[in-house]
C-alpha cells in the first residue's frame, strides 16, 4: 500500500531556531511554540545567556502577520508559509533589532530534567538537571548569591543547564527566606549535596559545590557538613568577613563611580558605625540620627539608611568570618575573581584567600584573576566604537563570559569532573 500524504502549511507550532541582529551582529534564538485553547503559548531559550525555557510573553499570529515579546521586547514581521520561515523586526531600539527565525525539525533535548524535595520533610524543592547521555555523572550544587535566589529567576536556574551540557549533573534550588543565618543556609546547601549524591546515575565521589557571591562564603562551610566533597567553585566569593565586604563594597563602588574622596569618606565612616552598632547591639538611634543627617547626600543610594532597630537585625543574623573555614578547606578548589568586581575586588580578598588555603596545606587550589569582569558572569550588552557607523563600531550582545566558561570547563575536566566534551 502506498501512503499519500498531503502536509498542512507551516504554523507557528513547533521549534524555530534563528538569530537576533543588531548592527551586523547576531546572538543565537530558539522558540518552542504551541498551540493553546486561546491561540499559541511558548517558551525562549538565548544560550549565550545560559538562558533556557523562559515564557515567551506574547505569541500571536493573524494571517500572515506575526507578533512575538520577549526579553528584547516586542517583534512585530511576517510568517511564509512557504518558506518556513519568520522575519521580524523591534523598532523601538534604535538602530532597530531585526529577528529571522526558520522552522525546524525537533530534536532530542540536550539535557533532561527532574523536580526533586529533599530537606528536613521536604521542605526545600529544587530541578535536577542531567547530561542527556548516560551516566553515571559528576554532580554539582549551585549555591545561590545573596537576595531571594529562586528557580524563578533565569541567571540563577540557568547555572543548570549549563552544567548539563558539559557532562555534569546539577541541583539547583528554591533558597528559604532571606532571614535565614548562614548555619541555616550551609545547612540546606548539604541536604542538596545529599540528595544529588544519592540519586541513581550519580557519581557519589564526584559531586561538588558551585557557589556565587554569598554563595563562595557558603560552599566551604557546607563543605565541613557532608562527607566526600570532592570539589569547590567559588565564583566570585569573598575571604573577608560580611562586615568586611560591605565597607568595600561602599568603597570600590563609589570610586568607580567617580565620586570624591570625601564622599567616600563619609559614607564609609557612617557603615563602619552602622555595622559596629548591628554587630555590639549599641543603641542604634544615634545609627538613625546620623543616617537622617545624610539622606540628601548625592551617593545616598550606596548605602543602608537606619530608621529602626530592625534595619541592624540582618546585619546581625548575616555576620560571618570564612577564614576558619578556609583555614581547613583541602578540597581541590577553584576560585574565580573579576578584575573590576566592586563588591568582592581582588586587591581585598585575592591574597587572604591564598593565605588561607596555604595554612590549610590545599594543595590544588586555583585562584584566577578575569579581565575586565565585574562580580557577575555576564559581560554586558554595549557598542564598541563611537558611532553606529559599521565598521567603525559594532554591537556586543550580552553573554556569559567565555573566560569564565572556558576556565571553568578545562578545570573541570582537568579533574576529571565532565562526562562530555564542552559545547
Amino acid at each position: 500500500m502506498i501512503a499519500v500524504i498531503l502536509l498542512a502549511a507551516a504554523t507557528l507550532a513547533g521549534r524555530w531556531e534563528g538569530a537576533v541582529v543588531r548592527n551586523n551582529a547576531t546572538q543565537g534564538l530558539t522558540l518552542q511554540i504551541r498551540t493553546t485553547a486561546d491561540g499559541a503559548a511558548g517558551t525562549y531559550d538565548i544560550p549565550d545567556l545560559n538562558l533556557y525555557g523562559e515564557a515567551l510573553d506574547t505569541v500571536r499570529l493573524s494571517g500572515p502577520e506575526v507578533e512575538l515579546r520577549f526579553k528584547y521586547g516586542r517583534f512585530l514581521g511576517r510568517l511564509s508559509e512557504e518558506a518556513e520561515e519568520i522575519t521580524a523586526v523591534n523598532a523601538d531600539w534604535g538602530p532597530p533589532v531585526a529577528l529571522h527565525l526558520k522552522h525546524v525539525a525537533a530534536r532530542p533535548p540536550d539535557y533532561l530534567q527532574e523536580e526533586v524535595r529533599f530537606g528536613r520533610d521536604g521542605a526545600l524543592s529544587g530541578t535536577v538537571y542531567l547530561p542527556a547521555q548516560e551516566g553515571p555523572h559528576p554532580g554539582v550544587v549551585a549555591i545561590h548569591g545573596s537576595g531571594p535566589g529562586r528557580r524563578a529567576a533565569w541567571e540563577y536556574r540557568g547555572l543548570g543547564p549549563m552544567f548539563a551540557r558539559m557532562g555534569v549533573a546539577a541541583l539547583v534550588y528554591d533558597k528559604r527566606a532571606e532571614d535565614a543565618t548562614f548555619d541555616t543556609l550551609a545547612d540546606d546547601a548539604a541536604a542538596a549535596f545529599t540528595c544529588l549524591a544519592h540519586r541513581p546515575g550519580i557519581d557519589p565521589r564526584r559531586v561538588g559545590f558551585f557557589g556565587a557571591s554569598q554563595g563562595g562564603w557558603l560552599a566551604p562551610l557546607a563543605a565541613t557538613r557532608v562527607k566526600e566533597v570532592a570539589f569547590l567553585v567559588l565564583e566570585k566569593g569573598a575571604a573577608v568577613t560580611v562586615a568586611e565586604q560591605e565597607l568595600q563594597r561602599v568603597a570600590y563602588t563609589m570610586r568607580a563611580e567617580g565620586l570624591d574622596e570625601g564622599a567616600v569618606e563619609e559614607a564609609v565612616g557612617y557603615t563602619e558605625a552602622m555595622l559596629h552598632a548591628a554587630q555590639t547591639s549599641a543603641a542604634w538611634e544615634p545609627v538613625a540620627k546620623r543616617a537622617a543627617e545624610l539622606h540628601d547626600r548625592p551617593w545616598v543610594g550606596h548605602v543602608q539608611l537606619v530608621t529602626s532597630a530592625d534595619d541592624l537585625a540582618g546585619w546581625r543574623r548575616q555576620a560571618y568570618d570564612p577564614a576558619p573555614v578556609l583555614r581547613k578547606t583541602r578540597i581541590p578548589l577553584l576560585a574565580l575573581f573579576g578584575e573590576k568586581d566592586t563588591l568582592v575586588p581582588p586587591a581585598e580578598n585575592l591574597d587572604k584567600m591564598r593565605g588561607y588555603l596555604a595554612e590549610a596545606g590545599n594543595r590544588d587550589a586555583t585562584l584566577v584573576v578575569l579581565p575586565g569582569e565585574g562580580h557577575n558572569r555576564y559581560r554586558g550588552q554595549h557598542l564598541e566604537g563611537g558611532t553606529w557607523d559599521w565598521p567603525q563600531a559594532y554591537w556586543v550582545w550580552d553573554r556569559v563570559s567565555p573566560r569564565e566558561l572556558r576556565t571553568l570547563q578545562e578545570w573541570l575536566a582537568a579533574r576529571g569532573f565532565l562526562t562530555a566534551s564542552p559545547r
